[in-house]
């Protein structure tokens, strides 16, 4: 007798899908989880507007630059800065000796690949196999001092922090008293009007079910558990599912824990393998338990 095909775990991603394919909807379709297939489910949580784009086509003209590199840890940064250049009088060209000469620091190769899609020299980019900001301020620190030799004359002018208000701490603070650093905010993020009635729609569409839920920043992780409790204390609420958190990274496992809810797994990278890789071994340390008892 053949055994019954299992129901595809849901996991749900509270982010935008990306266009024209995202890379987690493509790993979690072609990597099931050991107790069967997984269902991702995008909830957009964030909208990003560019800002200070006046800024940013004044920095991308400047020769030489009077900043030693820049820090460019998100594609929401680089959208900003890909904004300022497709407004250039000149276009691109006015940009390239800034493109060509300048290092940037980012975290991650999604992030490393949407800078040097930007114009950016493979060999000034930095942190593509960092997986925290704490990871990369340590590349920042081995490389930027005055007398590396890899970068001369660069440390003695600061860094450029790009960034938005919602920028974690652990950069600044690795870097305080060390590098010169200044910030500057490129993009302006709000949580979306429709997300607490599209997050709250879906859960109830999965009420029974088990759920993993991918939070990838703090800001929308307040109204996740707000709403995830209001569901837990409903009634009925013993036949609504069980519901397990992973967080993207150290930031959003820190506010989550603020909010009282301890994330079940960490992702050690910020990537598709980075979060799939957590669950699975969560799931996997689950069921070796069970077959111990």
């Amino acid at each position: 007798m053949s055994q019954p095909t299992p129901t595809p775990t849901r996991i749900l991603l509270l982010k935008t899908q990306s266009q024209p394919t995202d890379p987690y909807l493509t790993y979690f379709t072609t990597h099931p989880l050991p107790y069967g297939p997984s269902r991702p489910t995008f909830i957009p949580v964030l909208s990003h507007t560019p800002t200070n784009l006046s800024t940013l086509r004044t920095l991308l003209t400047s020769t030489p630059s009077p900043y030693g590199g820049l820090i460019i840890t998100s594609q929401r940064a680089v959208a900003s800065f890909s904004a300022a250049l497709s407004t250039l009088p000149c276009g691109r060209a006015s940009a390239d000796a800034f493109l060509a000469s300048t290092s940037v620091y980012t975290v991650g190769p999604a992030t490393a690949a949407a800078v040097a899609a930007l114009g950016f020299r493979a060999e000034n980019i930095h942190g593509k196999g960092c997986g925290t900001g704490i990871a990369l301020a340590e590349v920042v620190l081995r490389h930027y001092a005055s007398d590396s030799s890899e970068m001369p004359g660069q440390g003695d002018r600061p860094l450029l922090f790009c960034n938005s208000a919602a920028r974690g701490e652990w950069i600044p603070k690795a870097l305080e008293g060390r590098v010169e650093l200044q910030e500057l905010m490129v993009y302006e993020t709000k949580v979306e009007e429709g997300f607490a009635g599209e997050f709250a729609r879906v859960l109830m569409e999965g009420m029974g079910e088990e759920r993993w839920i991918v939070v990838f920043s703090p800001a929308g992780a307040e109204q996740a558990v707000e709403i995830v409790r209001g569901m837990e204390g409903a009634e009925g609420a013993e036949d609504a599912g069980r519901t397990l958190w992973a967080a993207i990274g150290p930031t959003t496992e820190k506010h989550l824990e603020s909010l009282g809810r301890r994330p079940e797994v960490v992702a050690a990278r910020p990537s598709p393998e980075g979060v799939w890789t957590a669950i699975r071994e969560f799931v996997e340390r689950e069921e070796k338990e069970k077959e111990a008892r």
